[in-house]
């Protein structure tokens, strides 16, 4: 039992991106970020689940999903 900062570390940065306070996903998971009608953004995972992605994240999560294209 931790905190995602705590577990960071752990996770090769290369490989995963923080998209909320807490959710941590792996780079090539992620198939499209949408935004939300209400605000913010939603990340689409190749699976088909969505999370919300923090706003605090949305610059990052942006930035690695393009440099990973």
């Amino acid at each position: 039992r931790g905190s995602i900062r705590g577990l960071m570390p752990k996770f090769d940065d290369r490989k995963f991106v923080r998209v909320h306070r807490n959710a941590l996903v792996r780079k090539s998971a992620i198939r499209a970020i949408l935004r939300r009608p209400v605000g913010g953004l939603m990340v689409e995972l190749q699976s088909g689940a969505r999370i919300a992605a923090g706003r605090v994240y949305a610059k990052q999560l942006r930035a690695e999903v393009q440099a990973a294209s």
